[in-house]
């Protein structure tokens, strides 16, 4: 029993560790969307983006995108009323991603990655930020193979939409090129145009302006809770147990 009880005192406390570290994570449900949406004037050729539980990450569930054309987006991609938060306080943006193993594509490689977008606003001037796998160090060569999940760490590089696609610099190096006052409207993870119908990858944990958003089809329990289900169990064996050996006494 005393093993036992060091045992459920360890998970205990890697679970409330684990619920420390993840502090700032937001749980996105279809339910309880936080802000996240998938407009539907973003979306052609068949292309949608939702949660689903067809290849589930860190939980239950992440977010299922299809080409030809869709948008994940949090904020709003237009109205430069849409704030989330000072463009110097989103260079942390990172997420991962999967390409699904039946997927196709009409035009690119055949490792083509989701992009993830932001949107500034600088004044009246809009722009737009973009994180492409095709562009970083090593292109798609260093990307896993179809069906893994890649792992995209914040530092990466974007280029400016509208300028060449070449001109890469890190968010922070953008950043310093506007006002202090340069905010961010939207963030949002894109596919297509022109990628085909049978494009199909997932998405999950989007890391930006401090908070990761996980997203899933239903509701998961916070390490706390874990935790608290673990004692449970933990006083239930060692009672169990206590009653037995009376019995057999």
């Amino acid at each position: 029993m005393k093993n036992f009880m060091v045992g459920a005192a360890a998970l205990l406390s890697a679970a409330l560790v684990a619920g420390a570290a993840s502090a700032s994570t937001v749980v996105v449900t279809p339910g309880s969307p936080q802000g996240w949406s998938n407009p539907v004037g973003e979306n052609g050729g068949g292309g949608s983006a939702s949660i689903t539980n067809a290849s589930a990450r860190s939980g239950n569930g992440s977010l299922e995108t299809h080409g030809d054309r869709t948008r994940w987006v949090l904020g709003d991609l237009y109205s430069s009323s849409s704030d989330l938060g000072l463009f110097s306080d989103f260079t942390d943006l990172a997420f991962e991603y999967q390409i699904d193993p039946l997927s196709t594509t009409s035009c690119c490689d055949a490792k083509y990655s989701p992009a993830l977008r932001l949107v500034v606003w600088d004044g009246a001037t809009k722009y737009d930020f973009v994180w492409e796998q095709a562009y970083q160090a090593g292109g798609y060569g260093a990307a896993g193979a179809i069906g893994d999940w890649n792992t995209i760490a914040s530092g990466g590089t974007f280029y400016r939409n509208g300028t060449s696609e070449l001109d890469e610099r890190t968010l922070a190096t953008w950043a310093g090129g506007l006002s202090a006052n340069a905010y961010v409207g939207a963030v949002y993870i894109g596919v297509g145009s022109g990628i085909g119908s049978g494009y199909t990858a997932y998405v999950d944990n989007i890391t930006a302006g401090g908070t990761t958003y996980n997203f899933e089809t239903g509701a998961v329990p916070e390490p706390a809770t874990w935790a608290f289900m673990i004692l449970g169990f933990a006083g239930a064996g060692a009672a169990l147990r206590r009653r037995t050996r009376l019995a057999n006494a």
